[in-house]
């Protein structure tokens, strides 16, 4: 909308803020133009100035004060005479101009034609713009009505009314429609549009987190419009942001066609046609603005500009000029968030915005060809044409349908190019010993081999030999794991390629037992002579630590990547992308360790210096986001987490398919920190899409699938769906056992976690046998008195007595306690933590007294490091209320039960924790002689309880006995 203050300014000398004497303005008024003796068009305002005026003039003094501020003193002086002169109201053109550009009062209401005018939109030298709706009855329609200046002569007239009759001819979906048009009774000239309620393009860009696609399927559309019209001979001259509005549906439609001259194809065309004097700064051809012939590729200039500012959110097209400043940046209105562009794209902006109109696109629709070829895959016009790059976008076009060729095609590339490093180094040592032709046929027979390799795989995957199955990238690199050592045994140099490459390919399945065996015997034999065997064999020990680390050997995984840290910084020591690889692996091995605070610091290191490396490739960044969202969650920081875990999922929905394991491991990240936070249904919800994005990229197997099961059933649990969450880490093992391997020794972290489910659902011996399994493998692979496996002893205690074994579960517990009580300050914590989980054996156990002393000695301790209202502190009341109503305090025992039934209401606990609590107050009620409110509070408690436990779970049991006291009738078996 312009309105009063636009319409003055554009007026405005921009060096004394006075009405300039020699000016001519444009019947449109939307640039101040100075004419020369020659009759040629210059801007008089620069560009910068005239932008920053346009938007400072609209902020509030604050914000026009702090962009003021930052700019050069010149720049600053000349912007502030300019708004000086904007605000003053003894200015002589105020008057003027106040006539010109606005509607006297009696103005809305009246009629033009069938219109009534309702209100003004804005206002602008070429006339003013007004929203009026359908007057004559005949149907409900709104226009935007504007009043135009500059035809007052017959001739100017009958112009205006040729260029409105092509303009009602511009019958597109993403075109304003000309609706009606005439002339008021004084004779002006007027046009009736069609009234688009919607956001201009950057505005719903900003508001809108669209996709590389998306913005490009929006921008089809624009050119299309465009598109259209030059082919009914109309040039719009004016294309840019502000001139697209987008409806709340997601359609554009492409306004201002007023400014547009008809392509005249008479023989005195080009002396005719030359530029407009109506265009805007930044989005206007080198032609237009020279005041030369303007053809399509004019409109053409200024949709490659709109481009690169709807993908980047900078004016400027790649190649194509200057970029903003800092203070016009900030002073913007909002812009859309920046996709990182590739060369193929860049290309395209740079021709379609090239200086000269012979170097742009001829048409609009040869850029919308390119743009489709471009989103299809196929080559560009805008990029060099060879043979390979018309291969290379064949192969990309038919990925999809042809992945497991294309799998075999890039495994053949890479062995054509080993094999020339090969024979390059071949010739190297031919010529020391003078044995080329010896060499030679050595490298052409490692070339026949190998070529024989890569064929035996095709021939295994031919529709004749799979006998009607779908041929899967699993199978292929079985295939090529199989054939490894009949084909290449005789060929190391080429089998230790390959072999790698094989092992890479298991890691991206999920089943890290067959990376490790392959990849173990090429480090061990991988030479190490110079920098580029150094860093290969970096890039294979980090591979190997990955499907350690993803095969529960923990120990093994963090040495490795210390190890591959160790070779970077040794033989990449000048290399500044090397080194921030180091410090990433550096703390991926202190994480795996369990020292996180060594983590944390080494992963901000390294994500600092990420962002300031862009030639470092995205992997490393997003793995270092998703790390520390980890910590900061493990630390109790989740504001911090949750923004690195929303960083992650953004650049991976900009730069990957949504089947995309990089994609899938994040919203496994995603899901895990919701849990931590309490929110169950989002996380669930999450890791089900995952799930099911992992089967249709692998299949119903691998490690990978085996984690997202083991995530779903720790959320499950968590949430107190404790039968369902058994299952799932029960499939979960399954699925990890079969990726393992016969043999194989489970995963003893996913054994906690079933063991934990199987407690809670009440399955007591089960959950014994699970955690016993779990400790034997973590006494392998820790050592002795070290945290984590103090924290599975205490775990596994707990299950011992519930399980009724109150020996070996008191001595285990005993054990766990004196280790922190020795350990001194530092552990206070720890110590209280555990020994008031040993009160809880000794309640379970019926040595009440015992179990009163120690939680005596544990509450003080507990109760200064937590804040009121914890979890733990609840828990400790009602191990209390538990107590006493055990030895016969009932009015304690009612006291203490009541407050941790407020505390759990007030925290919004999970049903099952009410429900365990309520038969604790039906218990109390009961003891009171209260049998009614006994019998009411127990039996919508003991309902929850069965729908989700065992009868032998505890809080289930002791409810289903005292509805034996009470003569409740039990559930039919």
């Amino acid at each position: 909308m312009i309105g009063f203050a636009k319409a003055k300014r554009l007026f405005l000398d921009p060096d004394t803020g006075a009405a300039p004497m020699n000016k001519k303005v444009s019947p449109e008024g939307d640039t101040e133009m100075k004419v020369s003796p020659t009759g040629d068009t210059a801007t008089h305002v620069p560009d910068q100035v005239a932008e920053l005026f346009e938007r400072l003039v609209d902020l509030n003094e604050g914000d026009r004060e702090t962009i003021l501020a930052e700019l050069p003193p010149p720049l600053h002086a000349r912007l502030r005479k300019l708004l000086a002169a904007d605000l003053d109201p003894h200015d002589p053109l105020s008057s003027v101009i106040s006539g010109a550009l606005h509607l006297d009062d009696r103005m809305p209401g009246q009629r033009l034609g069938a219109w009534r005018i309702v209100r003004e939109l804005g206002a602008g030298g070429m006339g003013t713009v007004l929203l009026a709706e359908r007057a004559d009855g005949q149907y409900t329609q709104q226009a935007a009505i504007k009043l135009i200046r500059g035809f007052s002569t017959e001739d100017g007239r009958r112009r205006l009314r040729m260029e409105r009759q092509i303009l009602a001819e511009l019958d597109h979906p993403n075109i304003a429609r000309l609706l009606d048009g005439g002339e008021t009774l004084d004779g002006q000239p007027y046009v009736a549009m069609e009234y688009v309620d919607g956001t201009e393009l950057l505005n719903y860009l900003a508001s809108h987190r669209l996709s590389l696609l998306q913005r490009l399927d929006l921008f089809d559309r624009i050119a299309e419009a465009v598109q259209h019209a030059h082919q009914r001979l109309v040039i719009h001259r004016d294309l840019k942001p502000g001139n697209v509005f987008v409806r709340r549906d997601g359609e554009p439609k492409l306004l201002d066609f007023g400014v547009a001259k008809l392509i005249d194809l008479s023989a005195d065309s080009a002396a005719r046609h030359t530029s407009t004097r109506v265009w805007t700064p930044g989005y206007t051809s080198p032609e237009q603005q020279q005041g030369k012939a303007v053809t399509t590729t004019t409109d053409v200039y200024s949709l490659g500009i709109m481009l690169s500012e709807m993908l980047t959110g900078a004016r400027t097209a790649a190649g194509s000029g200057a970029a903003r400043t800092p203070a016009e940046v900030k002073s913007s209105l909002a812009q859309p968030i920046a996709i990182a562009l590739d060369a193929e794209l860049r290309g395209i902006l740079v021709m379609a915005s090239a200086e000269q109109p012979s170097q742009r696109y001829p048409s609009v629709e040869a850029l919308r060809e390119d743009l489709r070829r471009y989103r299809e895959g196929r080559p560009l016009r805008a990029a060099r044409d060879s043979n390979w790059y018309r291969m290379r976008k064949f192969l990309r076009r038919h990925l999809t349908a042809v992945a497991a060729l294309v799998l075999a095609i890039g495994m053949l590339a890479l062995f054509v190019w080993r094999l020339d490093s090969e024979r390059n180094r071949a010739r190297a040592a031919e010529a020391q010993a003078k044995s080329q032709a010896t060499a030679a046929a050595r490298s052409a027979a490692t070339t026949r081999r190998t070529l024989d390799y890569v064929i035996n795989i095709f021939t295994a995957a031919n529709p004749e030999n799979t006998q009607g199955r779908t041929v899967t990238p699993r199978m292929l690199v079985d295939e090529a794991a199989t054939q490894l050592n009949s084909r290449l045994g005789d060929e190391p140099g080429a089998r230790r390629e390959i072999q790698m490459v094989v092992g890479q390919f298991y890691n991206a399945l999920g089943e890290p037992a067959q990376a490790i065996a392959l990849l173990e015997p090429v480090i061990a034999k991988a030479p190490l002579a110079t920098r580029e065997d150094a860093l290969q064999l970096a890039n294979a020990v980090e591979e190997l630590a990955v499907a350690l680390q993803a095969g529960a050997q923990n120990a093994r995984a963090s040495a490795a990547f210390s190890r591959s840290a160790e070779l970077r910084e040794r033989w990449g020591a000048n290399d500044p992308i090397e080194m921030i690889k180091a410090i990433h692996l550096r703390a991926n091995a202190a994480y795996i360790a369990g020292d996180f605070a060594t983590a944390r610091t080494g992963f901000e290191a390294a994500l600092i210096k990420a962002r300031g490396a862009p030639t470092l490739t995205p992997e490393w960044v997003e793995e270092t986001l998703m790390f520390l969202s980890d910590i900061y969650s493990h630390d109790g920081d989740f504001p911090a987490a949750e923004r690195m875990s929303s960083e992650l999922l953004s650049r991976l929905e900009l730069r990957l398919p949504e089947l995309h394991g990089a994609r899938i491991r994040a919203v496994k990240q995603r899901a895990r920190l919701l849990s931590d936070l309490g929110r169950y249904d989002e996380a669930e919800t999450l890791l089900r899409k995952a799930i099911l994005n992992q089967e249709k990229l692998i299949g119903p197997s691998g490690e990978i699938l085996a984690g997202l099961l083991n995530q779903m059933g720790v959320t499950l649990n968590d949430a107190g769906r404790f039968r369902e969450a058994a299952e799932l880490l029960s499939r979960s093992l399954d699925l990890a056992r079969q990726a393992a391997g016969p043999g194989a020794e489970a995963d003893p972290i996913a054994l906690l976690n079933l063991g934990s489910a199987q407690e809670n659902v009440g399955d007591y011996v089960a959950s014994a046998a699970t955690m016993q399994r779990a400790n034997v493998l973590l006494r392998r692979r820790n050592a002795p008195g070290s945290a984590f496996l103090l924290k599975a002893d205490a775990n596994y205690a707990r299950t011992l007595a519930l399980a009724g074994r109150f020996d070996e579960a008191r001595r285990l517990m005993q054990s766990v306690v004196a280790v922190h009580k020795a350990a001194g300050k530092g552990s206070e914590f720890e110590w209280a933590f555990e020994t008031f989980r040993l009160a809880q054996i000794e309640y379970f156990a019926g040595q009440l007294g015992d179990a009163t002393r120690l939680v005596d000695a544990a509450e003080p301790p507990l109760a200064e490091a937590l804040p009121a209202g914890h979890p733990l502190l609840v828990a400790i009341l009602r191990l209390r209320g538990r107590i006493a109503l055990a030895v016969g305090e009932i009015e304690l025992a009612d006291r203490q039960i009541r407050a941790v039934h407020a505390m759990l209401l007030a925290a919004k606990a999970l049903p099952f924790d009410l429900a365990s609590n309520d038969v604790l107050r039906a218990a109390v009620a009961a003891a009171r002689g209260n049998t009614n409110q006994a019998r009411a509070i127990l039996v919508p408690a003991l309902k929850r309880l069965r729908d989700q436990v065992l009868a032998t779970e505890q809080t289930r049991a002791e409810g289903e006995r005292l509805a034996l006291r009470l003569k409740l009738v039990p559930p039919k078996p």
